[in-house]
């Protein structure tokens, strides 16, 4: 009896699943129709169990972030920039409607932050030139993003100038590496060292936004590619 039980809240859990997606793909055909946003799977059209579901595989990348676990959400919204207080917020501010409701969330968040919760994810990055050791999120990303750091730079210029930087500003050199040579960046490192502290911490600031939407990108990316 109890196994038929379990079985039947399944099933209740499954077609509930349907009943919110068909609504959704339904309401959001009309709104292509007029131009506006497409409505979004709620809490409770989706229920518990459509995360453990078969159905999981039918739903966009935003919708399978919406509806992952407390904790395990805000571990991937972390790798992408690592304030708490952030992760903790974007997390909480589930479910989005779109991609671009996403990305202008992290950006109207980040603006939210203090200057020592802006610096406490700078300090999450490994120096440019260090790499980041172990096999998560993170350190995949980073070392994907400072691939191009072995031309034309050496190890010990690139050592100076961030103990340079981070002597004069205290914090960390930020930058979005994606693209860059070594000998760019060097150069970057070296040219904002001159500026005031102000200005830096402005523009370490807009970086670490462009770093936070290429990671909330591929964390997209790697939800769309998986299946249960």
């Amino acid at each position: 009896m109890f196994k038929d039980s379990l079985v039947d809240l399944e099933e209740q859990r499954e077609n509930q699943f349907h009943i919110g997606l068909a609504r959704c793909n339904d309401e959001g055909h009309k709104d292509s129709e007029s131009g506006s946003e497409s409505k979004i799977l709620t809490w409770e059209e989706l229920s518990y169990g459509s995360r453990f579901s078969n159905s999981f595989v039918l739903m966009s990348s935003v919708q399978r972030f919406n509806v992952l676990e407390f904790k395990e959400c805000k571990e991937i919204v972390f790798a992408c920039c690592s304030s708490d207080q952030f992760a903790e917020r974007m997390t909480g501010g589930r479910p989005y409607s779109s991609r671009e409701s996403l990305f202008e969330a992290a950006e109207a968040e980040w603006g939210t932050l203090s200057e020592s919760q802006m610096i406490e994810a700078f300090q999450a990055h490994p120096r440019i030139g260090e790499g980041k050791g172990g096999g998560g999120r993170f350190a995949k990303w980073s070392k994907g993003e400072q691939s191009g750091l072995g031309h034309g730079v050496s190890p010990d210029q690139l050592r100076e100038a961030n103990l340079k930087y981070e002597v004069t500003f205290g914090f960390r050199f930020l930058t979005s590496a994606t693209g860059k040579t070594g000998e760019v960046i060097y150069d970057e490192l070296v040219r904002r060292t001159e500026r005031t502290r102000e200005v830096e911490l402005t523009t370490a600031s807009e970086q670490q936004q462009k770093i936070t939407r290429i990671r909330l990108e591929k964390a997209l990316a790697d939800l769309g590619h998986s299946a249960l």
